[in-house]
């Protein structure tokens, strides 16, 4: 997969939480977080001919971002894409 300028694809954390007795709490969540799996090149700059500015995330960093992304399948896979300037933190 080649995302293009500055898109990112998340893998989605699993959100359940349990207590210590076993029972599984499925809360709302109003934020993602997750593992980046894919990144762009970067952001084109048109100030300097056919380059593009670095990504600040990178494969494996886990992010905090906006509850819902462009959702879709790849290899088997459930994957979010995001614009890098939509993931607020990295964790």
């Amino acid at each position: 997969m080649k995302l293009l300028e500055d898109r990112v694809a998340i893998k989605r954390d699993d959100g359940t939480k349990k207590s210590k007795g076993g029972i599984v709490f499925a809360g709302e969540q109003r934020v993602l977080t997750g593992v980046v799996t894919h990144i762009g090149p970067g952001k084109f700059n048109p100030d300097v001919y056919d380059d593009y500015e670095p990504m600040t995330v990178a494969p494996g960093d886990k992010v905090l971002a906006p509850y819902q992304g462009i959702e879709f399948e790849h290899n088997g896979e459930e994957l979010e894409i995001f614009r890098e300037n939509e993931i607020v933190a990295i964790l």
